[in-house]
């Protein structure tokens, strides 16, 4: 009975972080990740941008079940937030 239950619930939720050293230059990221919750991805994500050559110059968001559409190879999350 135990794994029938478990069949019928959802995939768990999995954010993903998107970290830029440089805000005005967003083509370069780090991706980082998988994470079980958003707090542990901004956690991660400003861990990260610390580490950075300049981390003032840097910004970070964290993207909610991500995947790749393969119309336009671009990844695409359900949400954002930082």
């Amino acid at each position: 009975v135990g794994w029938l239950f478990s069949a019928c619930e959802g995939e768990p939720d999995d954010w993903e972080g998107f970290v830029y050293p440089n805000v005005s230059d967003m083509s370069e990221y780090d991706s980082i990740g998988p994470f079980s919750s958003l707090e542990e991805c901004r956690g991660a994500a400003l861990y990260r941008l610390r580490l950075s050559r300049s981390p003032d110059k840097g910004d970070y968001e964290c993207g909610l079940n991500c995947r790749i559409d393969r119309d336009v190879f671009i990844r695409v999350c359900e949400t954002t937030s930082q």
